[in-house]
């Protein structure tokens, strides 16, 4: 939605010039719709007024001046004396903004808030503020820089050769930016020098730094291989191996001791006798203390 990109469109298309009354009028007409239907399309509405005006202001420069909208684009170009920012161009926004017939849009609302706290040539500029309403937020890329002249994003941009601190699309947008570049040049290059320098010192920090970090490890690395070589393993305590084993054998004695007096003290049982007749087991008469009736019947059996 830039406006250099856009006027630059309509500048190789001068049909939609030529044919001014009906574009404009469409595209109001695309705007009323998106306001007045059910489901209300605030995004678009603001778009298809920002390009009604903008398609009427090209058509009534190229009529006053006939020069296929040079003047206008370089008017829209045109920056402020201390930073080249581009007055004229946030002005024609604002006034965009501030004739969208629906006031009571909460969108247009919102923008106009934010705008009325910002002065011109500050943060956020119209442009951006607009771009990011209509096409949403996008996260900048490394790989594509934005042209100083139609703000078209490229991949291989050109640099300017004495300041390398603007870049363009080809040489047209050089040529077309020229006229206001040139009073910034000089300055740019001494801060692009500048700058150069601070790189330069960040990176030698960074390299002081990092070899810094390298010999500490390097000494911690050798402090520890030194400790491991003066630390020998502890000698073994052979006092105490041999009041272990002597605990040992100990408690192997006393549990064969208490054996032994286990198998001597087991009461003893007679053998077990068999009927000669029938063959069954007799059973068994312990031979130590029993009661009398007991002995009784073992004197019994000895009789028989």
């Amino acid at each position: 939605c830039c406006v250099l990109q856009l006027s630059l469109y309509l500048q190789s298309h001068t049909e939609l010039l030529d044919a001014v009354t009906q574009v404009a009028r469409v595209l109001d007409l695309l705007c009323e719709r998106m306001m007045k239907q059910k489901d209300t399309n605030q995004v678009l509405a603001i778009k298809f007024h920002y390009l009604a005006s903008l398609v009427r202001q090209c058509h009534k420069s190229r009529e006053q001046h006939g020069d296929n909208l040079q003047t206008w684009l370089k008017s829209m170009l045109k920056g402020m004396p201390g930073d080249g920012f581009p007055e004229n161009q946030e002005r024609f926004i604002r006034s965009t903004l501030r004739d969208f017939p629906y006031f009571e849009c909460d969108l247009l609302q919102q923008m106009v808030r934010t705008l009325s706290k910002v002065a011109i040539g500050d943060d956020p500029p119209a442009l951006h503020l607009l771009a990011s309403t209509l096409n949403g937020q996008k996260f900048a890329s490394e790989d594509h820089i934005e042209c100083s002249t139609c703000g078209r994003m490229n991949k291989n941009p050109k640099k300017c050769a004495q300041c390398k601190m603007v870049t363009y699309c080809d040489k047209s947008c050089q040529q077309l930016h020229w006229f206001t570049h040139k009073k910034l040049c000089k300055r740019l290059a001494e801060r692009y020098k500048e700058l150069e320098v601070e790189r330069r010192e960040a990176e030698e920090r960074a390299r002081e730094e990092e070899e810094e970090k390298r010999k500490r490890l390097e000494e911690m690395e050798k402090e520890a291989e030194n400790g491991d070589a003066g630390t020998s393993p502890p000698e073994a305590d052979n006092e105490g191996d041999t009041s272990q084993s002597q605990a040992v054998t100990d408690i192997d004695k006393g549990q064969a001791g208490d054996m032994s007096s286990t198998v001597d003290t087991a009461p003893k049982v007679a053998p077990v006798k068999c009927d000669s007749e029938e063959g069954t087991p007799m059973p068994p008469v312990s031979l130590g203390g029993g009661d009398q009736q007991t002995d009784q019947t073992a004197a019994t059996v000895q009789e028989e």
